[in-house]
Order: structure tokens, then sequence, then C-alpha cells
């Protein structure tokens, strides 16, 4: 992963599924892989961020940060 903490939210109906996402938990992508991910798709941050940055002007958003 990216970010040193990461807290999916994990979804599943049985035992297997829980251990299959715990065992998804050690996947290390290299710097290249995570460039190339970023390169196809741009990362959206979403709600709350998305809306702050439509309401507020732009000074007020750098004192959001």
């Amino acid at each position: 992963n990216k970010a040193p903490y990461v807290f999916p939210i994990v979804g599943g109906r049985k035992v297997e599924h829980l251990q299959e996402n715990i065992k998804a938990l050690t996947i290390k992508l290299s710097p290249a892989q995570i460039e190339y991910l970023e390169s196809i798709n741009a990362f959206d941050v979403g709600f709350p961020h998305t809306i702050i940055v439509c309401l507020f002007p732009w000074p007020v958003r750098l004192s959001l940060n």
C-alpha cells in the first residue's frame, strides 16, 4: 500500500473472505507500479473534500488542508 496506515472497510459473507482480505494486506507495490496505476486513473479524494473545494474560495481551502 502507498500510505503507512490504510484501514479498508471489509465486506464478506464467509470467514474465508476475511482471511483472503487479510492476506491482501501483505501486498507491496513498487514505486514503478504505483506510478503506473496513478498514471492511468486519477485519484478521487471523494467526499467531503470535493464538496469543500466547490463551496469555499481558495484561501479558505488552504487553511483547511
